[in-house]
């Protein structure tokens, strides 16, 4: 596994120990355990069934054999995925978010989730899913590079006819990008002190933001092949600038 993606492992393995849903929806006033379980998964079962509905004039996807949800932490999208599609398959870089993933969801028979630790999805093969799902996850990549590359990944494995959704922000005010934050909780970390003190007691934490600018994103996506078939711009009171897109191929 490269170095960059090592760390970032290890820092979702500790937001996945110390507030996993959370680390997944950041609602400051649910911080430090806060969420309840039940609540948390039925967002997941609004939020696919609201995108869903939104694709359907596009007549998007054509097919419902499988699904991906990259990044998928604790399942959240997973489990509703699995309940609209033949198979559902989640992965997630954390070996913690996945351990406790496959714990809950012991009584979904199509539902299956992996470890990807690699810069690629290889394991997955090629074009193989009708929907893609991809929210709140390229945005917490190492690198821009990084998450182009599994932009690119994600087309490739996405179905003809499929649909790839997917949430990226586009342009992060200065001040958030310095993540001051992140940076004091890496280099403590780093000196040995525990991911528990850091986060509760400091309130630290290691959730870091990155942003593709539109024309990039655009032009990965139009490069392997994708098209845009809806996009919807949103800027946030935090001054970040998201961009959701509808892509097929």
């Amino acid at each position: 596994m490269p170095r960059d993606l090592a760390h970032h492992q290890r820092d979702w393995d500790d937001l996945a120990a110390l507030d996993p849903m959370w680390a997944i929806l950041g609602d400051p006033a649910l911080r430090f355990g806060r969420w309840d379980a039940e609540e948390f998964f039925a967002s997941g079962e609004r939020e696919l069934a609201a995108t869903l509905d939104a694709a359907a004039p596009f007549h998007l996807p054509r097919e419902w054999s499988a699904a991906l949800d990259f990044g998928c932490g604790l399942g959240r999208i997973t489990r509703a995925l699995a309940g609209r599609f033949g198979t559902a398959v989640g992965i997630d870089i954390s070996q913690e978010m996945v351990a406790r993933a496959t714990q809950i969801a012991t009584d979904t028979p199509n539902l299956e989730y992996a470890l990807n630790t690699e810069p690629d999805l290889t394991l997955l093969g090629d074009r193989r899913f009708d929907l893609v799902w991809c929210r709140l996850v390229l945005q917490h990549q190492p690198s821009r590079a990084h998450a182009l590359g599994y932009l690119a990944e994600l087309l490739r494995v996405l179905a003809p006819g499929g649909l790839l959704y997917l949430q990226m922000p586009v342009a992060i005010p200065l001040v958030r990008r310095l993540e001051p934050r992140r940076r004091v909780y890496a280099l403590l970390r780093r000196l040995g002190v525990s991911q528990r003190a850091l986060y509760e007691r400091l309130k630290l934490h290691p959730v870091r933001m990155t942003a593709v600018p539109e024309h990039l994103l655009e032009r990965a996506i139009t490069e392997r092949g994708g098209r845009v078939a809806h996009r919807v711009r949103e800027r946030h009171a935090s001054g970040v600038v998201d961009l959701t897109l509808f892509v097929t191929r």
